[in-house]
């Protein structure tokens, strides 16, 4: 039994070797990770990065790629880095400094590897909720450093940056709140969807309760109107000393007959 589950061991990772859905989780799982580094350190971001790379050439499909970079939203970051680096054309600088320039711009050239990848793929919101978890960690330890600097990550830290600038840590905060703009609204225009649907149920049954209401205050109307139209009638009745009228007033009257007296008054 033990021979068999040593055996099935190097075939399980000889088939997830070829099974190109485990590439495709490699790679979500890399992506999770360069969001929740991202924060923090550069060289964790640059590591997790070429590994995401690495991790998406064997089942690429450079055809489809190819025909994805033509789209504006894939086209736009290359055009930015081209222009970037055509703008060193004319300076005096080293090459060597001429190429580091250029290297925060060589950053956009990931965004159309991620739109390819992440339009294959459902697990985008989970590398986003890696990133605003890494930003709320980071947002605590700036108030934990800014009440103590000596728990900075790094020596001469800034008031209440842990880690890299403050211009960074800016940025970052700005990003969170760029992406948490469209689900708070969203969830805000949900909270008014269900209040309106609460309203339009309650306000049918308001009217019938109105109705009801109405219907019991006329009734109750009707039968003030016939007590008044009773003690009317009452006065009538004691002046007519004939027998037959007498008669019918306290035999054979009905409560029609009374009303129809009180009408008459």
């Amino acid at each position: 039994m033990s021979a068999a589950a040593r055996e099935s061991v190097p075939a399980l990772l000889w088939r997830l070797w070829r099974d190109p859905a485990a590439w495709s989780t490699t790679v979500d799982i890399f992506a999770m990770l360069v969001a929740a580094s991202l924060p923090w350190s550069t060289s964790l971001v640059a590591i997790f990065g070429a590994a995401l790379l690495v991790s998406m050439a064997p089942f690429l499909d450079v055809r489809a790629f190819l025909q994805s970079l033509k789209r504006p939203i894939c086209a736009l970051p290359i055009a930015l880095f081209v222009l970037a680096a055509l703008g060193t054309l004319w300076s005096n600088a080293l090459w060597g400094e001429r190429l580091y320039a250029v290297g925060p711009a060589s950053k956009l050239l990931i965004l159309p590897v991620l739109l390819y990848h992440f339009e294959r793929s459902a697990r985008g919101v989970q590398v986003l909720a890696a990133f605003l978890v890494s930003c709320t960690l980071l947002m605590a330890m700036s108030w934990i450093v800014a009440i103590d600097p000596k728990l900075a990550l790094k020596s001469g830290a800034e008031y209440g940056v842990p880690v890299k600038n403050y211009i960074d840590q800016s940025q970052e905060f700005a990003v969170c709140a760029v992406a948490l703009a469209y689900p708070i609204r969203h969830a805000a225009a949900g909270g008014k969807n269900l209040a309106g649907g609460i309203a339009r149920r309650a306000v049918p049954e308001l009217r019938g309760q109105h109705g009801i209401r109405h219907g019991i205050a006329d009734g109750a109307g009707h039968d003030a109107d016939h007590a008044g139209g009773l003690r009317a009638a009452s006065p009538e009745m004691a002046q007519h000393r004939h027998d037959s009228v007498r008669n019918r007033c306290t035999g054979r009257f009905g409560m029609g007959d009374i009303v129809a007296v009180a009408l008459d008054r």
